[in-house]
């Protein structure tokens, strides 16, 4: 009865906090039971025991209303406010308790090196760690594919020695898909896109998959249930998206040739493109489709491994808004190398094109200014919306 009124009063992510508030009371109710005959060290327990009450509830507050985390708060700083005005008043005449509390205390002060050392330590392992973020990226349709993809994480899981990483399904978060497209461009380290036959009729699924091809995240096709490409799957797609809300495409700065693009690539329409497909059929038997997800973990983890050991520096973004920056500008496009350096130029969506008169007060010799502009207009694409941090080049 005691965790059916925990789970109807607390958040359902405050679950793990039920269970350490139970334990809490448990220990509350047994520490002046067994300490008895030490008074210091029933003191200390019963104000170590709220202290962590206290902080895990600041740092969780997991009661459904905000004012029963509030009272919850109120009554253990009570409590623990009262324990403290309560210490003067122990008799410490015994050799016994003045050796205890002085332990205590010495345990206490040595304690906080050892505990920031130790923070600094984990803080610095997490600063240094390289398989930050997530190693696969699971794309789904999840009626036709969901249970499949819960087997991989499954079987993943049994040889989590041999492959230590974190997996990312998306039926996970799909309540926010623009968390989504961020997922797939900075934490993403490769992409698997499970294609079965309803796999393209899925806007979402089409969207990803699209976003992943366009941020360059290596994709690594799972093929199931015999599912092959084709001309008409294309089609399928593009009219598909075409019907879907168009704002929702343009929103993720996805347009129907990088869509037409990423669809070629994984095929293999392109005589350029080399993608190794990972085939499973779920007529099989279960140790031959384990070993087809084992199989297919094996070339997530070599790609990992790849794109960790290339070091690719990033792409210098500029915005020239002002007479100061625009002097920058001009003295840096004059040497031959920065011209092919400057690769994209952001700006609002809202702004318009720059007038090159309005830079007239910079010019010197007059037309430096506007040669240069003119020599970057001739490479990119202007405007960019702010939340996009890649531009395309133009080929003239």
């Amino acid at each position: 009865m005691f965790c059916l009124c925990l789970f109807l009063i607390l958040f359902v992510s405050g679950y793990y906090y039920g269970l350490s508030l139970a334990v809490t009371n448990l220990s509350v109710a047994l520490v002046p039971i067994a300490m008895v005959s030490f008074l210091v060290m029933q003191l200390t327990l019963m104000c170590a025991v709220l202290w962590w009450k206290q902080t895990s509830l600041c740092l969780l507050w997991p009661w459904r209303y905000a004012a029963a985390s509030y009272h919850d708060l109120f009554l253990s700083a009570g409590t623990l406010l009262l324990l403290n005005l309560v210490s003067p008043l122990l008799i410490l005449e015994d050799d016994n308790s003045s050796s205890l509390l002085s332990l205590l205390l010495a345990i206490l002060v040595l304690g906080l090196p050892v505990v920031t050392a130790v923070a600094v330590a984990g803080l610095l392992w997490r600063f240094w760690r390289k398989d930050t973020g997530f190693a696969m990226f699971l794309s789904h349709h999840k009626a036709a594919a969901g249970a499949l993809c819960r087997l991989l994480t499954i079987v993943l899981q049994e040889h989590k020695k041999q492959f230590r990483w974190q997996i990312f399904l998306d039926s996970d978060r799909l309540e926010e898909v623009t968390s989504l497209v961020d997922i797939i461009r900075y934490q993403t380290k490769c992409f698997v896109p499970v294609i079965s036959q309803e796999y393209f009729q899925r806007p979402w699924c089409v969207a990803e998959l699209a976003t992943a091809f366009l941020h360059n995240v290596p994709l690594v096709p799972l093929l199931i249930d015999g599912f092959s490409f084709s001309e008409d799957g294309l089609q399928t797609c593009e009219q598909v998206c075409s019907s879907f809300q168009g704002d929702f495409f343009e929103h993720l700065q996805v347009s129907s040739e990088t869509l037409r693009a990423a669809y070629e690539h994984i095929s293999g329409m392109k005589s350029e493109t080399k993608v190794s497909w990972n085939i499973l059929n779920r007529n099989d038997s279960v140790k031959t489709q384990e070993l087809a997800i084992l199989n297919l973990a094996e070339t997530v983890q070599s790609i990992s491994r790849k794109r960790a050991s290339s070091n690719v520096p990033p792409a210098p973004y500029m915005l020239i808004s002002t007479a100061s920056k625009a002097r920058i500008f001009v003295c840096a496009s004059e040497e031959p190398e920065a011209h092919s350096t400057a690769s994209t130029l952001m700006t609002s969506s809202h702004s318009n094109f720059w007038n090159f008169n309005d830079y007239r007060q910079v010019r010197n010799p007059p037309d430096m200014v506007e040669q240069a502009f003119r020599r970057l207009f001739v490479t990119i694409a202007l405007p960019f919306s702010p939340a996009g941090t890649f531009g395309k080049t133009l080929e003239r």
